[in-house]
């Protein structure tokens, strides 16, 4: 723990009264590490094939026979690892064991030089106490990225940028108006209570999902469970348990809950800050 100017120090910014250093993490491009992934199983011999979703799973005899708009697959056992992507027609009732919920991800353009030396000096990334995205991380090129507030269903959505940016600028007064020049978010898969949920859903049948947006580490760890399994490990030897698949009738009511959720945790946010800005004061 660090407080006064220590922590100051570590973050360029005295917006915060203290802050936890956490020398087990870290950061990492998520692009880079997939395709670093693809090229380890495309050298241990998988066939890695895109642009072909299945369509179909069907059991025949002991077999599994995987329809795509490309020809058929034949496999003794298969793998559901499609997370927030899981199609309802591949299985029922296994995208009803989820939440789906959208993430945003903006990244400026390069700051200056003075700005940048500035700002996490020491290049490690933050978060915060706040209850929604507060992730900040700054590239080696000088580009600030940061996770932001936005629609949780509709659509392609917009994330809420002018609350992203008010929220900078008063953690960082320095870097004045940001120029975002690459947006983009994707698909989450939340769980009720909030783990990873590891399924055996049939024979040959496998499914890992709902990493409730920390899927980097927990789906490497997932594949490797999964994996180990099929290669036939004891189950003392291995730390994700199997459970059974529950379609839970949260899934359905989602986005009037969900929504509402979030409008809970706006508040508590913005309830937070008030009280942060009253105490600086005094």
């Amino acid at each position: 723990m660090h407080d006064g100017r220590e922590a100051s120090a570590f973050i360029g910014s005295s917006f915060y009264a203290a802050c936890s250093i956490d020398r087990r993490g870290g950061t990492i491009n998520p692009l880079a590490y997939v395709r670093g992934l693809a090229a380890a199983a495309i050298k241990a011999g998988a066939v890695v094939v895109t642009g072909t979703p299945v369509t179909a799973l069907n059991r025949r005899g002991n077999q599994w026979h995987l329809a795509t708009p490309r020809g058929e697959v034949i496999a003794d056992t298969v793998v559901l690892a499609t997370n927030a992507y899981t199609e309802q027609r591949l299985w029922a009732g296994l995208r009803q064991s989820i939440i789906p919920m959208r993430s945003y991800q903006l990244v400026s353009r390069p700051l200056g030089e003075n700005v940048r030396r500035s700002i996490l000096p020491r290049y490690q990334p933050l978060t915060d106490t706040r209850v929604l995205f507060s992730g900040v991380r700054l590239h080696p090129d000088g580009r600030l990225q940061a996770s932001a507030d936005g629609p949780a269903f509709y659509g392609s959505g917009a994330p809420f940028v002018p609350k992203l940016n008010r929220r900078l600028s008063t953690i960082f007064p320095q870097i004045g108006a940001l120029d975002w020049e690459y947006r983009w978010n994707g698909w989450i898969a939340m769980t009720v209570d909030r783990y990873p949920h590891l399924h055996s859903l049939a024979a040959g049948l496998w499914a890992g999902l709902g990493y409730s947006g920390r899927g980097i580490g927990l789906a490497t760890l997932m594949g490797r469970q999964i994996a180990s399994r099929i290669a036939g490990v004891a189950e003392r030897d291995l730390a994700v348990p199997v459970t059974p698949l529950k379609p839970r009738w949260v899934t359905r009511a989602a986005r009037p809950l969900v929504n509402s959720l979030l409008t809970y945790y706006r508040l508590q946010d913005t309830v937070a800050e008030i009280r942060r800005r009253a105490t600086s004061s005094v």
